[in-house]
């Protein structure tokens, strides 16, 4: 649960720091405070303003994918993520939200094969198997529906050559 007095301090001392710092790399941590306050919005404006300033700095791609994630905008979601993947690198966190990604995409297999192999080195994590049950849900419906998945052949980005989705007979 989201601690509102918490973020509400958070944003706060964002602000000062960032009206005494306006260069400041803490727009990715008041952009992440909109976010889990629900202000997409203000977190979308922040995130971009400071991206604009800080092009390589990959925390804040992360949270600009988080927050396009949230406004329901999965391809720019997508975007934003591999290009933190690029800048820092693949963790665990950058592919639980490509898996998360995948699945609001319909990309159940792909999905499938993230979360399995997070899962295999963290067997308890509940997130992850909540994660699980999801796609196993999503792939019934699929078969139930005669639908297949086509994913594009490479990774990104995605939009100049888009997944086809091809039903049964």
């Amino acid at each position: 649960m989201v601690d509102l007095l918490e973020l509400e301090e958070r944003i706060e001392k964002c602000h000062k720091i960032l009206s005494e710092h306006p260069d400041s790399q803490i727009f990715a941590a008041l952009a992440e405070a909109y976010r889990k306050k629900g202000e997409l919005d203000k977190a979308f404006e922040f995130c971009r303003n400071g991206l604009r300033n800080h092009p390589d700095y990959g925390a804040g791609h992360q949270i600009m994918a988080k927050i396009n994630f949230d406004r329901e905008m999965y391809s720019e979601a997508e975007k934003e993520l591999l290009l933190a993947i690029k800048l820092d690198g693949r963790t665990r966190l950058t592919e639980q939200l490509l898996s998360r990604i995948m699945i609001k995409r319909g990309e159940f297999k792909e999905a499938k094969n993230i979360v399995e192999k997070l899962l295999s080195t963290d067997k308890k994590n509940s997130i992850l198997k909540t994660l699980l049950e999801e796609i196993q849900k999503g792939l019934k419906e699929e078969k139930k529906r005669g639908v297949v998945f086509t994913p594009p052949e490479e990774l990104t980005p995605r939009e100049k050559k888009p997944a086809k989705v091809i039903e049964k007979n």
